[in-house]
């Protein structure tokens, strides 16, 4: 192998190692940052999950029986004296 050839084999080289070598670094950053990403994606739906749970916790306060009717109570609502039916066909109530 001549002399020219033996350079240019070595610059070939030397080009081909900092290309892998620069490919290895960006795809190891690009790594590291979809790995930071991911993480905080999954706080981020951990919070969430209890916030959800939090809520659901708090509607099932809210519409509790005994809550409904102290409001109800509240807002001038009185239980009813008779249960009355309305019977579609006939487009009357009864008792």
């Amino acid at each position: 192998m001549s002399e020219r050839l033996a350079w240019a084999a070595l610059a070939l080289s030397v080009l081909l190692f900092l290309a892998l070598a620069m490919t290895w670094l960006w795809l190891s950053t690009r790594t590291a940052h979809l790995m930071d990403t991911l993480e905080q994606l999954d706080r981020r739906r951990e919070m969430l999950r209890e916030s959800i749970n939090a809520l659901w916790i708090e509607i099932g306060e809210q519409t509790a029986p005994n809550v409904v009717e102290m409001r109800a109570r509240q807002l001038g609502f009185v239980p009813a004296r008779a249960l009355e039916y309305a019977d579609a066909e006939k487009s009357s109530a009864q008792r």
